[in-house]
C-alpha cells in the first residue's frame, strides 16, 4: 500500500510594516515631484511677468523718446493691460503686473528695485538745489521763491531745472512753500520736496512750467490754484494730505492722470473734495484714481474734464457722498461703475455726461440714495443698481429717452421711487423687486414707451405714477 505524500508550498505576502514603508516612500516622491513642478510653475510666472513688465519699460522709454516725456499713466504704455500699473515719479517710475494666478511683480525702470508686489513709494532721485538757489524766510520756515541763477545773479551758476527742495536752508528748517513761491516760473520742470515739508501755499505752482512734482507723506495741506494753469503731466496726492483749497490743478491742459489718497490705509483720516472745482477743466485728463479714505466728492471737483474716460474706485468700507456736479460734464465716460461704499448720489453729479450709457452700482451693506437729477442729461442705456438702493427720487433718472434698460437687485432694503424719478425715460418694462415699499409722485410720467410693470402685492404703488397704457401686474 502506497501513501501518496503532498507537500504544500507556502509564500509569504508583504507585511504591514512593509506595506506602511512603501507608502511613505511613494507619499515621499510624490510630494518632491509636486514641490518641483510647483517651483517649476512659479519660476515660470515670475519670468513671464518679468518680462513683461521689461517691455513695458522698454515701451515707456519710448514713449519719453517720442514724446518728450514718460507716460502719465498705464494707459498710455503700449503693450499694457487691464492688471497692469505705472507708477510715474519724474526721472524714474515702476511698473507692476498681477497674473492670473493672482502673483504680482514690480520693477523700477532704473533697475534700482524688483521683486514681487506692487509699486509703492515711488520717488524721484533729483539732486538737492543749492540753497541760494532759493529765496527763503527763515521766521516762517518758508520758500518763497525760486532763481534762474544761485543768489538770482546771472553770473553765478545756473540753478537746476529738475531737484529737490533741501530739507533745511541756513540751519532752518523748510516747513512749507509760501503762497506764489513758483507762480509763473518759467524755469523749472521737475521739483521733490523734502519730507520736512508740511504745506504748500496758495498758487505756489500756478502758470508756471512744472511737469512733475513729488509729494511728500509728510505734506498735509495744499492751498487753492496751487498748481493750476501749469504744465502738469500727472499728479499724486498722497492719504496724508487732508486739506485741498479750491481749483488745486484745475485748467491744465497737459495734466493725463490724478491720483488721490491712493497710499491710504484703514486708518487714514478722511478726506473731502469739497473746495469747490479742485481738479476741473483738465482738457487732456484720462484717468482718476480714487483712494479709499476719500469720503465726499462734490463742489464740481471733477467737471468739466472732456478727455476723461477711466475712474478708479480705491475699496473701502468708508461712506461714500458724490455730489453737486463732481463729475458733470465729463464727455468722453462711456461706462460708470460705482463701488460698494457709495450711499448717495445727487445734486447733478454725474449731470451732461454725453457719452455715458452703462451704469453700475456695486452691492453694498449700506442703503443707497439717488437724487436731483444725479445722471439727467446723459446717453445712459443701461442702469443696474443693487438691492440695498433705498431711495430713488427728484429727477435722478429723468428725460433719459435712451434708458431701455433698468435692473434693481432683490435685497433686504425697503425702496421707495417717487417724484418723477424715471419722467421721461425710453423703459418698456420694469420688474420692481420684492423690497419695493412705495412708488409715488409721479415716478414714471412721461415715460410712454412703458408697456408693462411688475410689482410686488405688499407695494404701495398708485397706478397714477404710471402711463394710462401700462399694464400693471402684481406678485
Amino acid at each position: 500500500m502506497y501513501r501518496v505524500r503532498r507537500s504544500i508550498s507556502t509564500s509569504s505576502g508583504f507585511t504591514i510594516v512593509e506595506l506602511l514603508i512603501v507608502v511613505v516612500v511613494i507619499a515621499i516622491l510624490a510630494a518632491i515631484v509636486i514641490v518641483g513642478y510647483n517651483g517649476i510653475t512659479q519660476r515660470s510666472r515670475i519670468a513671464a511677468l518679468d518680462t513683461h513688465l521689461s517691455d513695458l519699460i522698454k515701451s515707456s522709454e519710448i514713449f519719453n523718446i517720442t514724446n518728450g516725456r514718460y507716460p502719465s499713466s498705464i494707459d498710455e504704455v503700449d503693450g499694457s493691460t487691464d492688471n497692469d500699473s505705472y507708477v510715474n515719479a519724474g526721472n524714474r517710475f515702476c511698473v507692476s503686473s498681477t497674473d492670473s494666478s493672482g502673483l504680482s511683480r514690480f520693477k523700477y525702470s532704473d533697475g534700482s528695485s524688483s521683486g514681487t508686489g506692487t509699486c509703492s513709494g515711488v520717488a524721484p532721485t533729483y539732486e538737492v538745489a543749492n540753497t541760494s538757489c532759493f529765496g527763503f524766510d527763515s521766521s516762517a520756515h518758508a520758500v518763497t521763491a525760486y532763481y534762474e541763477f544761485e543768489s538770482d545773479d546771472n553770473a553765478n551758476p545756473a540753478c537746476p531745472i529738475e531737484f529737490t527742495i533741501p530739507s533745511s536752508i541756513g540751519g532752518v528748517s523748510v516747513l512749507s512753500l509760501a503762497d506764489s513761491a513758483f507762480v509763473s516760473n518759467d524755469y523749472i520742470k521737475s521739483v521733490k520736496l523734502a519730507d520736512t515739508i508740511t504745506s504748500i501755499g496758495n498758487g505756489t505752482f500756478y502758470a508756471s512750467s512744472i511737469q512733475n512734482i513729488y509729494i511728500p507723506s509728510s505734506v498735509t495741506q495744499i492751498g487753492s490754484g496751487t498748481f493750476a494753469s501749469s504744465q502738469l503731466n500727472s499728479l499724486s496726492i498722497p492719504a496724508s494730505v487732508t486739506n485741498i483749497g479750491s481749483s488745486v490743478a484745475s485748467g491744465i491742459s497737459t495734466l493725463k492722470s490724478i491720483s488721490i489718497a491712493m497710499d491710504a490705509t484703514s486708518g487714514s483720516s478722511d478726506i473731502s473734495l469739497s473746495g469747490g472745482g479742485q481738479f476741473a477743466g483738465n482738457s487732456a485728463l484720462e484717468r482718476i484714481e480714487i483712494g479709499q479714505s476719500v469720503t465726499l466728492i462734490t463742489n464740481s471737483a471733477f467737471s468739466g474734464n472732456v478727455a476723461l474716460d477711466t475712474i478708479v474706485f480705491q475699496p473701502s468700507d468708508r461712506a461714500l457722498t458724490i455730489s453737486n456736479g463732481a463729475f458733470s460734464s465729463d464727455s468722453s465716460i462711456t461706462s460708470l461703475t460705482l463701488p460698494a461704499r457709495t450711499v448717495e448720489i445727487t445734486g447733478n453729479a454725474f449731470y451732461g455726461m454725453p457719452q455715458l450709457k452703462t451704469l453700475t452700482i456695486e452691492d453694498g451693506t449700506q442703503p443707497l440714495t439717488i437724487s436731483s437729477s444725479a445722471f439727467s442729461s446723459t446717453a445712459l442705456e443701461s442702469v443696474t443698481l443693487p438691492g440695498r438702493t433705498a431711495l430713488i427720487t427728484s429727477y435722478a433718472f429723468s428725460d433719459l429717452s435712451t434708458l431701455t434698460s433698468l435692473v434693481i437687485k432683490e435685497g433686504s432694503v425697503g425702496l421707495t421711487i417717487s417724484n418723477y424719478a424715471f419722467n421721461g425715460s425710453g423703459l418698456t418694462s420694469v420688474h420692481f423687486p420684492s423690497q419695493t415699499e412705495l412708488i409715488d409722485g409721479y415716478s414714471f410720467v412721461g415715460t410712454d414707451t412703458l408697456t408693462s410693470v411688475e410689482i410686488p402685492s405688499s407695494a404701495d404703488a398708485d397706478p397714477s405714477n404710471f402711463p394710462y397704457e401700462t399694464t400693471i401686474t402684481t406678485y
